[in-house]
């Protein structure tokens, strides 16, 4: 392992890196925001089930 910079901030090796996996689905930037284009039938039973 090296040192690093991430986005300008400088990391030891070593160090643990948390991500927020939540906000990073919901970021318009990056994903957009699925619930708006989801419906809750879409997930009431895998499509491959008669």
């Amino acid at each position: 392992m090296q040192d690093a910079t991430i986005m300008g901030y400088d990391v030891s090796a070593g160090t643990m890196i948390l991500t927020n996996a939540w906000g990073i689905g919901r970021d318009p930037h990056i994903g957009g925001n699925r619930r708006k284009n989801s419906c809750p039938s879409d997930f009431s039973k895998p499509k491959w089930t008669s």
